[in-house]
């Protein structure tokens, strides 16, 4: 009985180790490291690519018309670059026109989110959207972030508001810090300097 099952167990190990038995293990091991490849590759894939089909999609009217005075590069087609969860991604093209003006129109609103137009001059105009895509805005190309004069979104006002708020006290801000690092507390001008920094960080 115990030759028997030896004899058994011999035959099987040489069954397995036979040129066919290993070709189809190859082949079965190949198929398997094809498959996860595969699958890795396509995961990697949906992770480092955003595309259209993956966007959330509301339905709404889109209609955002600008007017930047003395842009040049009339003409031109622009993006519009938006920003989805940690990836860049174009949401639309634009023309130009020659007298600085363009418009986005649209039937299905852009997600709720942070986006730019690159325009020629390398100057950037921000748009912080929400459910409210309809407005007007005009701005000189000199400086388009202080000049910005939006009418029709109310996101949109308040978020050029803070954003030059922030922008004007951190340019006050900033020299002053760097003064005050600078002095000795017995300075005569130290006092004053420090309450005008007081004054500057409770806004």
């Amino acid at each position: 009985m115990k030759t028997n099952f030896l004899l058994i167990l011999a035959l099987i190990g040489l069954a397995c180790s036979s040129p066919k038995a290993k070709d189809n293990n190859k082949e079965d091991k190949a198929k398997t490291e094809s498959t996860a490849q595969t699958n890795s590759d396509q995961k990697s894939t949906s992770n480092d690519v955003q595309t259209e089909d993956s966007m959330p999609v509301r339905e709404g009217e889109v209609n955002m018309n600008f007017k930047i005075n003395g842009l040049q590069g009339g003409g031109q087609t622009v993006d519009l670059v938006g920003m989805y969860m940690d990836k860049k991604y174009r949401a639309d093209s634009i023309k130009l026109g020659q007298d600085g003006s363009f418009s986005i129109k649209n039937d299905v609103l852009y997600p709720d989110g942070f986006y730019y137009i690159l325009l020629p001059g390398d100057k950037v105009l921000k748009l912080l959207l929400d459910e409210d895509q309809t407005f007007d805005f005009t701005a000189d190309a000199e400086d388009i972030d202080h000049t910005a004069k939006i009418n029709g979104s109310k996101t949109m006002e308040l978020f050029y508001d803070d954003f030059n708020f922030k922008k004007d006290i951190d340019q006050q801000y900033v020299p002053i810090a760097r003064k005050i690092g600078r002095m000795s507390p017995k300075d005569p001008e130290f006092d004053a300097t420090y309450q005008e920094f007081l004054k500057l960080s409770n806004k």
